[in-house]
């Protein structure tokens, strides 16, 4: 018996993959149909202002609009079905808690972690056979299947033999 914590597996997936498209240059991004006004605090705007080719690196095309507004152009694909804003907003607020002029570059690997985390499946959602098998076959495909970045368990095996303890006929 194979239990499959779903949101675990696919923020496994998907980090393995966003690591992958960053370092070589070619995250899929979604182009916004009419860009996304978004206005900042007057600190995390003087940050972001200073970080624009970073995000937009990561997928987040940010254009200055005046003061502390942004006009956002594009987000990475892998938001596509849902609300970018909140996780741009939150990479926002985890990127100005960095000292001023810090290198983004050393700081990709925990904003990845965010962006996996937050657009996996999640827990509690009922997937139908295919996507099941489909989640399954790419979670095979990573270089770390077992664990999601967090450490906990993508998969657990119960064993006939496991079953019999378990009930005490062993």
């Amino acid at each position: 018996l194979l239990l499959l914590d779903q949101h675990a597996a696919h923020e496994r997936i998907l980090l393995e993959k966003l690591g992958k498209d960053l370092s070589g240059g070619n995250l899929s991004r979604q182009g916004l149909l009419l860009p996304e006004v978004v206005e900042l605090p007057p600190a995390e705007a003087e940050i972001i202002e200073e970080h624009l080719a970073d995000l937009g690196r990561m997928g987040f095309e940010l254009e200055p609009a005046g003061g502390r507004t942004f006009w956002l152009k594009s987000t990475p694909q892998i938001f596509s079905t849902e609300d970018p804003l909140p996780i741009l907003r939150e990479m926002i607020r985890e990127i100005s808690s960095w000292q001023k002029g810090a290198d983004l570059g050393q700081f990709f690997d925990s904003l990845i972690k965010m962006m996996a985390c937050r657009s996996a499946i999640q827990a509690g959602r009922t997937l139908g056979g295919q996507e099941a098998h489909a989640l399954l076959s790419d979670l095979q495909k990573c270089r770390f299947p077992s664990h999601c970045p967090h450490g906990r368990p993508t998969l657990l095996r119960i064993t006939h033999s496991d079953l019999e303890k378990m009930f005490g006929r062993k």
